[in-house]
């Protein structure tokens, strides 16, 4: 007698599609939620799983229909907005990649990951005060959160060397004057 809850022919489940993901199995873990999503074209693990197997390669053809379908069948799960906010900044369109990510953070205002993500695009965009208050949000749900003290230490140097380069032209600009 199994006490296996799945059939034997039942094939992979999302769990372990998500679990060989996160082992890094990701060529295994996207062929799991493939074989998954033909079974069951609406689960979001698997949708998930299969956007970020996309991105892992660079097929972004394939990665934004699979976070758009993600976004479709769970529009409150903030993970769907942020793989679609991941492939998004990957194609280039920053503005869709921003909007995606605010939408995940409201989702899910303590989560440190969606935080740095969003505090990422800004520091790239150049929007340093608000990339900072990000990255400090993110060390407030979690102070190990990597990610977010990189980004607030790259953050910081960047807003003193717009200091400096203020601070220098203005004496230039005095220095002009005499």
């Amino acid at each position: 007698m199994t006490t296996n809850s799945q059939p034997k022919d039942a094939g992979p489940s999302a769990g372990e599609a998500l679990r060989r993901w996160q082992a890094g199995e990701h060529a295994a873990a996207e062929a799991e939620a493939r074989a998954l999503l033909d079974r069951d074209p609406h689960d979001l693990l698997a949708l998930l799983v299969s956007a970020a197997a996309a991105l892992q390669r660079g097929a972004l053809e394939e990665a934004i229909p699979w976070a758009e379908r993600a976004i479709a069948i769970a529009p409150s799960d903030h993970r769907a907005h942020t793989v679609r906010g991941m492939a998004a900044r990957a194609a280039g369109d920053l503005a869709l990649a921003e909007a995606a990510y605010r939408r995940a953070l409201a989702l899910a205002p303590d989560d440190p990951a969606v935080a740095a993500n969003l505090g990422n695009l800004l520091l790239a965009l150049g929007r340093l005060e608000e990339a900072l208050s990000l990255f400090a949000r993110a060390l407030r749900a979690d102070p190990a959160a990597g990610a977010a003290r990189a980004g607030l230490s790259t953050a910081r140097t960047r807003l003193m060397q717009r200091a400096v380069v203020l601070h220098n032209a203005g004496e230039s600009a005095e220095a002009a004057r005499l």
